[in-house]
């Protein structure tokens, strides 16, 4: 039997939430800064750290999900990294060191660049040249207005908590996007390209 293809809005917002992650994850912890260095008793500049190895492995991400999403297919992937990186912001929530942090925060960006990789290609896949040119500006509006509400929600959420719960708060997205995913599953996310001759 035909595996029944889930509505374009359902496949757009599935594509939206996912784009949100790395904005998020950079830009929503970004208040918390000031405070973690105080908990962890270091300078401000060892806690910038934290910034630069999200970034560092988000590099080294993308040199690795391209190639694996050709090979093993779009949807493994992407959840591979959903789910990866809900279990670093797990760990970052439960960081008891700074040197912790750093590493987690290096996964965190790893994790992280799987969907900012296959989100292209996974649309192409998926849509046709119209549909597709706008999907991407959706994408594109998401990931603009990410950045800008970030900072206001992280802010918000140290006012009420800690920075914990902002790590904690990734973690919930990762996983909502996860179960989102696969309860809208299709099978054009399986899809690999066909080979280079």
């Amino acid at each position: 039997m035909q595996e029944q293809r889930p509505s374009y809005f359902s496949l757009i917002l599935i594509l939206g939430l996912i784009s949100m992650l790395m904005p998020l994850a950079i830009d929503m912890y970004l208040p918390s800064l000031p405070t973690i260095a105080r908990d962890f008793g270091v300078p401000g500049g060892q806690v910038q750290m934290t910034l630069s190895s999200y970034i560092f492995g988000f590099a080294i991400g993308q040199m690795v999900y391209g190639p694996m999403a050709d090979s093993l297919g779009r949807k493994p992937v992407i959840l591979g990294g959903v789910i990866v990186f809900a279990l670093a912001s797990s760990a970052c929530a439960l960081s008891d060191s700074i040197d912790m942090l750093i590493g987690m925060r290096f996964l965190h960006g790893f994790a992280a660049a799987a969907a900012s990789v296959v989100i292209n290609a996974l649309m192409r896949d998926m849509f046709s040249r119209d549909e597709f040119s706008r999907s991407m500006s959706f994408v594109a509006l998401v990931m603009t207005i990410a950045p800008l509400l970030a900072p206001l929600l992280g802010a918000w959420v140290m006012n009420w908590f800690s920075w914990h719960a902002i790590f904690l708060e990734y973690c919930y997205c990762g996983d909502h996007c996860c179960c989102i995913n696969c309860a809208l599953y299709t099978g054009n996310f399986a899809q690999t390209a066909p080979p280079t001759l």
